[in-house]
């Protein structure tokens, strides 16, 4: 009997070994958290690799150039955005358009190098306008089993479609990976994947859910007269990053970029925070993101984050409402899509008492050259875009 305890599982390991061996070769090969590894389930060992530096791998590319944001050109930065907003997500249902700016505006303002990687068609040279594929990554904090990480947020990933299924993807993240951890101080990435989960072990894995703001952006007057929700802007950020030390202090992991990007985000109206102020004594808040995606021509809003202070849970519910007309006034929209993440889900489980979900996607979070287990996706909060 105990022979058969013992043999099962040992097939099972075996089995998911091979499976992903040759159905993933690309992702078999990468320094991350394999679903069959027994040792990192046991013994989550963090960073897995010093170094990214193996430029001999069948995955490293040279027609893949990867440079600092401060040093790149502004042709490139045209070649970038021309791609991304061409080639990043349209289809017939969704249609990603940002303004030039948004695309960039991620990658400055940071306390350390934002990095730019363009993948040319193999017939040109690399000074022409014909790139295929690109990606960058822009440095975060995590915070997570109470110290903090520096990290490389993955954001962009996008090959031209003429070009797709051809390997392309693979050679460009792993070039990127070994080009910019060679300016990072932990060669750590963090990147986010929409839809069916693979065998790499997430962070985090979760669900959004989108609806229709019809119901949910008619004010609550039922409130307390004590109780303001405000919206940040440059004048009162020190509100939040004087809360944000508290929901530092209380969630178990938090993932941010440097207060100058949040606050340069908040000025070209990236993301959203707004504040439910007891007496001028913030008790909550909720952080939105400006996706720049229509669906079937209606435009959208992401719900990412949010915390109350313990006491204060039916307020916070009551005043989501009064958040969502607050965002509405600086940005119209009509789907409302929120992320199953950190106290999202009091707020998920309140709308679904009188409205319906349009649709809902799996999501997940993966490290790259870091292992640890999961954590389940109400005790992360995530402040990015």
């Amino acid at each position: 009997m105990i022979k058969y305890i013992i043999l099962f599982p040992t097939i099972i390991i075996i089995s998911l070994y091979l499976y992903v061996r040759f159905k993933f070769r690309f992702w078999f090969k990468q320094p991350v958290f394999h679903i069959h590894n027994l040792y990192y389930w046991l013994f989550p060992v963090g960073q897995i690799k010093n170094k990214l530096n193996d430029k001999l791998a069948t995955d490293y590319s040279d027609l893949v150039y990867t440079e600092n944001i401060s040093d790149i050109s502004t042709e490139k930065k045209t070649l970038l955005t021309s791609l991304i907003k061409f080639h990043y997500l349209n289809n017939k249902k969704s249609i990603y358009d940002p303004p030039k700016n948004a695309i960039l505006d991620y990658l400055n303002y940071n306390n350390k190098p934002a990095f730019i990687s363009l993948y040319y068609d193999y017939h040109f040279k690399a000074n022409t306008n014909n790139v295929i594929s690109a990606m960058t990554s822009r440095p975060i904090t995590c915070t997570i089993d109470n110290h903090s990480i520096n990290v490389g947020y993955v954001d962009f990933l996008c090959v031209h479609k003429k070009h797709r299924k051809k390997g392309i993807a693979q050679k460009i993240i792993y070039t990127h990976a070994v080009q910019a951890s060679q300016n990072m101080e932990n060669p750590i990435f963090l990147f986010k994947r929409e839809g069916k989960l693979n065998f790499i072990v997430p962070l985090i894995a979760y669900n959004s859910y989108t609806f229709s703001t019809k119901k949910l952006s008619i004010p609550n007057l039922n409130i307390e007269n004590k109780f303001v929700s405000i919206i940040i802007n440059g004048s009162n950020l020190e509100l939040f990053f004087h809360y944000f030390k508290k929901i530092k202090q209380n969630m178990p992991c938090v993932v941010y970029p440097c207060f100058e990007n949040i606050k340069n985000q908040i000025e070209k109206n990236l993301i959203f925070i707004v504040l439910l102020l007891e007496n001028n004594n913030p008790v909550s808040c909720y952080i939105f993101k400006n996706p720049y995606t229509s669906y079937n021509n209606k435009k959208s809003i992401e719900f990412i984050s949010s915390y109350y202070t313990k006491g204060y849970k039916d307020i916070f519910i009551k005043s989501f409402q009064n958040a969502v007309v607050l965002v509405k006034q600086k940005l119209p929209f009509h789907y409302l899509i929120i992320e199953n993440i950190s106290t999202n889900n009091i707020i998920i489980k309140n709308i679904l008492k009188n409205n319906i979900t349009l649709w809902k996607c799996s999501m997940a979070y993966y490290f790259y050259n870091y292992a640890r287990r999961p954590l389940l996706s109400k005790d992360v909060f995530f402040l990015l875009n």
